[in-house]
């Protein structure tokens, strides 16, 4: 049976780091046996990968670079399910979430990115609304190739992607569900050696370069390197 929703964890919080969001998916659904869990792991982590014998779990090598990106790109690769989501250490999800998803999903098949309130962007500011986090049907995951475009080293990926959706007018308004996003950036956590790693100003401004870029080609190709 091929699963409705296909949720794609990218890790190097190992070996037991990811676990609590694993968790809280886990629980918070009405109807878990319609779900599969990817997660990937970095080959540079090979030594502290976890043991998810008896878990049901898809274990995923990224052997490209140690980014949350390229993870989250591997991780939907052996993906069969209808609706992708990037799933994270940081991110949490609402009571009967899979329920409430099939709610604001006008058609399966159809191509879709869901807007979600994750915590992090102001929502009476238009401009400045992000979807932090990639929750798209296949049918658009098909046309755009991979969750985040490959360049993106830790900042921007998420602006890209939002700007990339709304140019394709494919984004359902359901900022009525609410998933909490344990962020640095909102206070909720510290800093630490992923996330600094992600944040550095080399990535900073190999993303603003990267963005102006597919922004002056309008998001030709979608998220595949031409």
């Amino acid at each position: 049976m091929i699963p409705t929703f296909s949720l794609c964890h990218s890790t190097a919080r190992l070996p037991n780091g990811w676990r609590p969001a694993y968790e809280a998916w886990l629980a918070n659904a009405d109807n878990w046996e319609a779900c599969e869990y990817i997660l990937a792991v970095d080959t540079a982590d090979k030594d502290r990968w976890p043991d998810l014998s008896g878990t049901g779990i898809i274990l995923t090598e990224n052997t490209g670079p140690q980014t949350a990106v390229a993870g989250w790109n591997q991780s939907a690769r052996p993906s069969t399910g209808k609706v992708m989501i990037t799933a994270a250490d940081d991110m949490f999800p609402p009571p009967h979430w899979d329920t409430e998803l099939l709610k604001v999903i006008p058609d399966l098949d159809g191509e879709y990115a869901v807007e979600v309130k994750c915590g992090k962007s102001p929502e009476d500011d238009e401009w400045m609304r992000m979807m932090v986090h990639s929750l798209i049907t296949r049918a658009y995951y098909e046309r755009i190739g991979n969750f985040f475009y490959p360049e993106y080293r830790g900042w921007y990926g998420d602006a890209d992607f939002t700007e990339m959706a709304r140019f394709h007018g494919v984004v359902v308004d359901a900022r009525h569900l609410t998933f909490e996003h344990r962020h640095w950036i909102g206070g909720s956590t510290g800093m630490d050696e992923i996330y600094q790693r992600q944040v550095s100003q080399a990535n900073s401004e190999l993303g603003m370069g990267v963005l102006g870029r597919r922004r002056a080609n309008n998001f030709a190709g979608g998220n595949r390197i031409p």
